[in-house]
């Protein structure tokens, strides 16, 4: 039996969600159990690794591995905020002949450039044939930042096609954490009739105010920053460190992209763990020959350097009212998701702007986007209705700007007539934009559409009917023309990639997978299997090296264990070629029983003096 999935495309990491028996299950990648992948991929001499080995390898060779995809695909290297990107990361990023961000790596000594599609088709590839192991995919929603545009939403579109997905829909990040909120607060529904969402990841902000009407939910105004998230401020307490170590050891450090990446990966724990903890300390062993980087971080000093982030949040929730042409005290509800929402600074920066009306953090806040997603369903009882982050408009050389689609739910379609400017005119060129109409250098080029061949015979002042369309499934631009009533050609020359090369890399990745896609799941396995024997041994050493503890328990609770730990270690001898799922399973049960134990001795304020091992 086949089944739809949804895959969160975070900037950080991917998570895969599947609807089952009314309720939301995340599927375990990687492995490990883990429901959260990290999106990397990394290029060795002897092949790809994908997820927490791809980010491991980062450490030893970080110009090998492409992370933070989202920030470039799709993009345009004439775009200052991609540029930016290329200044923090440690891999190769360079101009294709049409200005599309690729990225260079090094493959047995040799250089090797690929779209940015390529490689996120490469992710995509991996995480199905985990999902492979686990049950039989039919459909996939894609989940995009809110600010995608729609040459970016087909650039994500083509990297799922090379990796062999059907999509059914993309979601916008906002509209799948509303979902969720209406699913988990059910009795707020008719209460809260006009809600903002606010979506804050690693690598995106969002926003969305909807308006709730017969328990439909309709997307009034949306915005965001697709190049604005916690990486930003990762990056300012990077350099805060820096500072901090060169004062120390008294003079100028230049790290090399190895230990500089070590220090990201440092100062992204950090932020993490001073969501709930008001100190911590970064330790970096010898990062700069012998010398030791040691800094100790307050939350203060955090929210001191994520202030700026937070003005440019509050800057796209006042640029959403205004588009809704709302007022905050019209607004019933504030919802937040994504794993920056665990952030206090960000929590009460919105409780401000608000004018102390509550905020309410959705469950576990970096799922909240996948859950809901994998809740949406157009005929279900929760709905959600998407809009535009940005107005369309078209320039001609025969006629002035003008706007096409407006960020509502209400002009999603419309038909324009163009006129021929001379006798026989072999094609019309239609310059389609994102952004405010006139204003081309801050506008988005969505695309150079060729509209033609028109008829050989065709006068001048032929009315042309083009009809522009956003496709209500995946928000991307689709353009038709007739000349009385016959069907034109038409085509974006500025598509993120070519049909011929599309078909090229659809044919390569089939290859691809026909050669090593068991070489992944092998893999994974090998790894699922390798992490549940080791989990298994070490916690046999433990209790069994624990006389004390052992004698303190009950004799049910003992037998338990020790039986627990018989069956696992047998069923490992006995299913050596057992499944990722099956792995996984088990060591999950060992750990279920090993956590009771434990809890128990801590009741008795006897803690052993070991821990359940880590994995």
């Amino acid at each position: 039996m086949t089944t739809d999935i949804v895959l969160d495309i975070g900037t950080s990491s991917l998570r895969v969600g599947v609807k089952r028996n009314n309720r939301v299950e995340l599927l375990a990648l990687d492995g490990d159990g883990a429901t959260a992948m990290p999106a990397y991929v990394a290029f060795t001499d002897s092949g790809r690794l994908f997820g927490r080995r791809a980010k491991a390898y980062a450490a030893s060779a970080p110009e090998n591995v492409i992370f933070r995809m989202l920030r470039f695909l799709g993009g345009s290297m004439r775009d200052l905020n991609v540029r930016a990107d290329c200044d923090k990361v440690p891999f190769r990023v360079v101009a294709s002949s049409d200005d599309k961000p690729q990225v260079r790596v090094t493959v047995n000594g040799q250089p090797s450039t690929f779209d940015l599609e390529e490689v996120m088709a490469m992710l995509l590839e991996h995480t199905k044939a985990m999902v492979d192991e686990q049950l039989a995919v039919r459909h996939v929603t894609l989940t995009v930042p809110a600010s995608f545009t729609t040459t970016q939403r087909r650039a994500v579109l083509d990297a799922a096609a090379i990796a062999g997905l059907t999509v059914r829909k993309l979601l916008n990040a906002p509209t799948a954490a509303l979902v969720a909120y209406m699913a988990t607060h059910p009795s707020r529904m008719h209460q809260d009739r006009t809600v903002v969402t606010v979506t804050a990841g690693a690598g995106s902000l969002g926003v969305a105010i909807t308006i709730d009407s017969n328990d439909v939910s309709t997307a009034v105004a949306t915005t965001g920053n697709a190049h604005l998230g916690g990486i930003e401020i990762d990056e300012r307490l990077v350099r805060h460190c820096i500072a901090a170590f060169e004062r120390t050891i008294g003079r100028d450090v230049h790290l090399s992209p190895r230990g500089l990446q070590r220090l990201r990966t440092a100062c992204e724990d950090a932020k993490i763990a001073l969501s709930t903890a008001t100190t911590t300390t970064i330790e970096v062993p010898r990062l700069s020959g012998e010398n030791d980087l040691v800094v100790c971080v307050s939350r203060d000093q955090l929210n001191a350097l994520a202030r700026d982030v937070m003005t440019q949040l509050t800057a796209l929730v006042v640029e959403a009212l205004r588009m809704a042409k709302m007022e905050k005290a019209n607004v019933d509800a504030i919802v937040l998701a994504g794993g920056l929402g665990r952030m206090p600074l960000l929590q009460t920066t919105l409780v401000d702007l608000f004018h102390g009306q509550r905020v309410r953090l959705i469950g576990n806040p970096s799922e909240a986007i996948v859950t809901g997603a994998t809740l949406y369903t157009p005929d279900g009882d929760v709905l959600a209705l998407q809009s535009l982050p940005t107005p369309f408009w078209v320039a001609t050389e025969a006629r002035h700007p003008e706007y096409l689609l407006r960020g509502s739910t209400e002009y999603f379609s419309t038909t324009e007539d163009f006129y021929t400017t001379q006798n026989k005119q072999s094609d019309i060129t239609l310059l389609v934009y994102e952004g405010l109409v006139g204003q081309r250098e801050t506008s988005h080029l969505q695309g150079k559409w060729r509209v033609g061949p028109l008829p050989k015979s065709i006068p001048r002042g032929a009315s042309v009917q083009v009809s522009f369309q956003i496709l209500d499934a995946t928000g991307t631009l689709d353009v038709s023309a007739t000349v009385d009533g016959k069907e034109i050609p038409t085509a974006n020359e500025l598509a993120p990639t070519t049909r011929g090369r599309m078909r090229r890399l659809i044919e390569e990745a089939a290859t691809r997978r026909r050669v090593d896609g068991g070489q992944v799941v092998n893999a994974a396995r090998a790894a699922a299997k390798a992490a549940t024997t080791e989990y298994t041994m070490r916690l046999r050493e433990a209790w069994h090296g624990d006389a004390v503890s052992r004698n303190r328990v009950s004799e049910a609770t003992r037998d338990e264990l020790d039986d627990a730990l018989a069956v696992a270690l047998k069923w490992l001898i006995l299913n050596p070629n057992a499944t990722i799922v099956e792995y996984n399973a088990v060591r999950f049960q060992l750990e279920a029983v090993g956590s009771r134990v434990i809890e128990g001795l801590w009741d008795m304020d006897a803690a052993p003096s070991w821990r359940l091992p880590a994995y």
